[in-house]
């Protein structure tokens, strides 16, 4: 389940006794609260996600239409990523993952890189050399995550095809 709430949710979620895990996504001060929480409860296992970039979540009963993906790509790529709210991380449930992968490459494709003050442009320049350089270092630890993704998926998928 995906809740949200003020932090009464998250404290008396925290603290409950019938609830054995928790993932949270959120700030290091309230990741804090949820440890504490589970060592005065049940010390329930906690699955903690702070600070970094935001993961936008698309659940297997998600609609992927224009309006999803212009939202997914528009919070990945608004001010070149270079915010701390960017979601750069898109966790994408299996059974609709082709198609929003598809969908999103499609927009990603039409997005205009340029001059920043530009209003026809979507994308312009990073903030420093070193900012770039950190990004390009971030982007090459991502790539070769997703390559060892879809490796793993392919050996997957031929095994199957061997059984």
């Amino acid at each position: 389940n995906v809740l949200t709430g003020h932090g009464s949710v998250g404290e008396a979620i925290g603290r409950h006794n019938d609830i054995d895990a928790v993932s949270f996504t959120g700030s290091t001060e309230v990741g804090a609260l949820f440890m504490r929480y589970s060592g005065e409860s049940n010390l329930k296992t906690i699955g903690l996600e702070m600070g970094g970039k935001s993961p936008f979540i698309i659940l297997d009963d998600a609609k992927i239409d224009d309006n999803l993906i212009e939202h997914a790509v528009t919070s990945a790529f608004w001010n070149g990523g270079q915010n701390c709210s960017a979601n750069m991380r898109q966790i994408v449930d299996k059974k609709v993952k082709d198609d929003f992968l598809q969908k999103v490459l499609e927009k990603t494709k039409t997005l205009k890189v340029g001059k920043p003050l530009d209003p026809q442009t979507d994308m312009g320049s990073m903030v420093s050399e070193e900012h770039l350089n950190r990004r390009s270092e971030e982007h090459t630890s991502e790539l070769q995550s997703l390559v060892n993704l879809v490796c793993r998926l392919l050996l997957e998928k031929k095994k199957k095809i061997k059984r």
